[in-house]
């Protein structure tokens, strides 16, 4: 291609931006079918990738498809790059009366000093029904979902069987048994990528927008999350273009190694806290197509934040390791978990925004405690929320680009511009 003709590509693509919005404004814009077939783009874009789990090259060359579409905008990024620790799992072994058990899943600390151990059973039903007292007890069960009911339970670990095995062990008379695990720590690099539209407003408060670009396991990840990464990229489309009349600086975070526990927010966190004071609230982009939504972590609203100030509270067994193995046959097993997974900062002027803003849309949204990277933000005092759909096939080969549900990532943008304008109308000083 000829090199004028290349400069000239920015250009035209600029223009053609500028005359569908029709104003250098942002409340001239509406939002129309052309912001969901660019979401869908760029979910198919992802998925195309194939899995691309933190760590691996395959985030990677994710994080250069966003680093190109933000330069093809005209908005300067920024990479900041850390590495985090994980746990490659090779063997794990429960003897019991002689016979070597080998659980599917464990909830334990495998960064703790010893990965031996001599364990009191407890044994959960389906139902999650404890057969004793399980504080300071390693609990088994065949249904590895009772992992946060047993963290809760304050108990020591949690391993789950086959149903198979299950039946026979909560069969023996004895229960003492030893626990034996064998693996590897590894060091894994990922990076953050950080970029912003506008100038800080007064006293240099900004918006934040969050959405992580790894994808869980075997998963191609076109919902989750290759539509909230879609999310944040047409917010910067939209945006560029009218930042001059922006009240104040948006921020766009997109991080990586959230499926592994959330490790590219709180690397974030922990590295920017000078700066959080200046954040006026922050919206987190996660799997916008399902086929129930738009759903807003709205339903527990202020918990677990410091009384004043930006504060990172997570504990440091917590700082840069990852809270789930790559295979994932572990999770972190750990009493600051809970906390720092129900925390939340929801205060009631964010909630009057919402309300409103559905009200105007006619759009009905469902409150619920969410599980993504506004948790983190959210412990440290940041108003923080995350928008999300239900009812997907996230987590699994069949998270495709064929599966994701238009009307709802539709409606997820529309929402999140509208809450977005209400900020930018609402009282700065």
């Amino acid at each position: 291609m000829k090199p004028f003709l290349t400069a000239l590509i920015p250009v035209i693509w600029m223009l053609q931006i500028l005359t569908s919005c029709d104003s250098n404004h942002y409340r001239d814009i509406i939002i129309g079918e052309r912001e969901a077939d660019y979401i869908l783009e760029i979910a198919r874009k992802i998925a195309d990738a194939g899995p691309h789990n933190a760590g691996t090259p395959e985030e990677a060359l994710v994080g250069d498809l966003i680093m190109g579409e933000l330069e093809e905008m005209g908005i300067g990024a920024e990479r900041q790059a850390f590495t985090f620790e994980t746990f490659q799992l090779d063997e794990m072994v429960l003897e019991l009366e002689g016979t070597a058990f080998h659980p599917l899943f464990a909830g334990i600390n495998p960064f703790g000093d010893s990965l031996s151990m001599d364990a009191d059973l407890c044994f959960l039903n389906e139902e999650g029904n404890p057969s004793s007292n399980p504080d300071g007890k390693v609990l088994i069960s065949s249904n590895p979902d009772l992992f946060f009911m047993a963290l809760q339970a304050g108990a020591q670990g949690f391993l789950s069987l086959t149903r198979e095995e299950y039946e026979i062990i909560s069969l023996l008379e004895r229960r003492r048994a030893k626990l034996r695990i064998k693996g590897s720590s590894l060091q894994r690099p990922s990076s953050n990528i950080v970029a912003t539209i506008g100038q800080p407003g007064p006293r240099s408060a900004a918006i934040y927008f969050t959405a992580h670009y790894d994808s869980y396991l075997s998963s191609p990840g076109a919902n989750d999350n290759g539509t909230g990464v879609g999310g944040l990229l047409a917010m910067a489309r939209i945006l560029k273009p009218v930042e001059n009349s922006l009240p104040c600086q948006v921020k766009l975070i997109f991080l990586s190694a959230e499926e592994v526990g959330l490790v590219g927010s709180r690397t974030y966190v922990s590295s920017h806290l000078d700066e959080l004071s200046a954040c006026k609230m922050l919206l987190n982009f996660d799997t916008f197509g399902g086929n129930q939504g738009p759903y807003i972590a709205t339903a527990r609203g202020q918990q677990g934040i410091p009384s004043s100030g930006i504060q990172n509270q997570l504990d440091p067994v917590l700082s840069n390791r990852a809270l789930e193995g790559p295979g994932g046959r572990w999770r972190m097993f750990h009493p600051s978990l809970f906390p720092m997974v129900m925390s939340s900062n929801y205060p009631e002027w964010v909630q009057s925004i919402v309300d409103s803003v559905s009200h105007q849309l006619d759009m009905e949204v469902f409150n619920q405690h969410l599980m993504s990277d506004h948790l983190i933000f959210a412990q440290a005092g940041v108003p923080a929320i995350s928008i999300q759909s239900r009812e997907h096939r996230i987590h699994s080969e069949e998270d495709v680009p064929e599966h994701i549900n238009r009307e709802t990532v539709s409606s997820c943008f529309l929402l999140s511009w509208e809450i977005l304008k209400r900020l930018f109308e609402s009282e700065w000083e």
